[in-house]
Order: structure tokens, then sequence, then C-alpha cells
């Protein structure tokens, strides 16, 4: 293994461990609603921090354990902008996957500029 790439499993190994647990461990009879909260966005339309190493990341360790437990929303913030994504799983349109939402307008001036023109396909609002 490379030096970085090591580090990045065991820096990631017991947090996704712990997230894995969690989730398996929902009763969705008794909590229909699952939600997972984490401060760097997964999926981001705008200009900066598309490349954030814990987006990256996140989405590395992240993205196929949520699809798998069915989570239903992912909340973040980070960005100080909103956006809401449709139902997505691999950055494709996918019924099954989680609806992302960008919650970082609050208290300051929400103008981070998109990174495209046209919005991806995922992108609700």
């Amino acid at each position: 293994h490379h030096p970085q790439l090591l580090f990045q499993l065991q820096a990631w190994e017991c947090p996704v461990q712990m997230v894995c647990k969690e989730l398996k461990s929902v009763d969705r009879d008794v909590t229909p609603w699952l939600t997972v909260t984490i401060h760097c966005p997964i999926y981001n339309t705008f200009k900066w921090h598309r490349r954030d190493k814990q987006s990256v990341l996140a989405r590395k360790y992240l993205e196929d354990l949520m699809y798998k437990h069915s989570v239903n929303f992912v909340l973040s913030g980070h960005l100080h902008a909103y956006m809401r994504t449709e139902p997505v799983y691999k950055g494709k349109l996918d019924k099954k996957g989680p609806i992302h939402i960008i919650l970082g307008n609050g208290g300051r001036q929400a103008n981070t500029p998109y990174y495209n023109k046209d919005p991806e396909e995922w992108i609700a609002v």
C-alpha cells in the first residue's frame, strides 16, 4: 500500500465501522426516515469545495453504505449556500438513493458561485 492510501484507510476504518453498526441497528418500522448528517457535502454543484478531501473520502467510504441501508436524507453544511438533490447514487439519478441537502446558508451571505452554467441532472434546487 502507498503510505497516504494506508493512512486514509486507517483513518476512515473506525468511523465507517461505527456508521455501519448504527445504520444496521435502525428498526425501520420504528424509524421510517433515516437521516445522516455530515459536515462537508458529498454532492455539490458549486464552484468551490468540489474536490475537498473530506468530501471525496466521504463519497468513497460512505456512499455505498448509505445506499445499502436506504438512507433517505444526507444533510451537510460547509458551503455558504443551499442545495438539494433528487435521489442520487454514484452521480446518477436513482430512486433508491438519498436526497442530499446542503444547509450552509444560515447566518452568512449565501453567494457561492455555481460550477456549471447548467445544473447537473441530479440537482433539484
